[in-house]
């Protein structure tokens, strides 16, 4: 019984920590975001954006920053999605499907990255992003290893195999 006791302890804190920390991302897009569109930052006296984030007392990455900017331009201003929905949801998902999601696919996408294995959401992602303009789908292929030898086993239909 203690394993499930500190299991459980374990899965709480990590869906507190989650909430705080996508609650905390979407803030601090809505700041970032003021800070750069309103260029705020020459009033600190930084000539540009990336320069302010490498202040010492900010020290953000652009990525980081811009990233949580995207998070918060499409869910709260784009999308008007209640937190609620988002609940369960890692920042990482969120930023993973900004660029794919929409107000039709909206609810398949939350779905999906609140239930589907890291692996398998990964794979969801890469699959859109590389058939995007594509006439057809293809499927990514999936990769499993080789209960023989114990090498990676590349698992896709042959016809959809590049054999240049």
């Amino acid at each position: 019984m203690k394993a499930f006791e500190v299991d459980q302890q374990i899965k709480e804190l990590r869906k507190n920590l989650d909430r705080v920390v996508r609650l905390s991302t979407f803030e601090l897009g809505r700041l970032l975001k003021e800070m750069r569109d309103g260029e705020l930052y020459k009033e600190l006296g930084y000539t540009a954006f990336t320069t302010y984030l490498g202040d010492p007392e900010i020290l953000f990455s652009q990525s980081s920053a811009y990233n949580a900017i995207q998070i918060y331009e499409t869910y709260e201003l784009k999308l008007k999605v209640q937190p609620e929905a988002l609940e369960g949801i890692p920042v990482r998902r969120l930023t993973a499907i900004a660029g794919v999601v929409d107000t039709t696919t909206l609810e398949e996408w939350l779905s999906k990255a609140k239930s589907l294995s890291e692996s398998d959401f990964r794979t969801e992602i890469v699959e859109i992003r590389e058939n995007k303009g594509k006439a057809i789908f293809i499927p990514a292929p999936r990769l499993q290893r080789c209960l023989v030898c114990g090498g990676w086993v590349v698992v896709a239909d042959e016809k959809t195999l590049c054999h240049c």
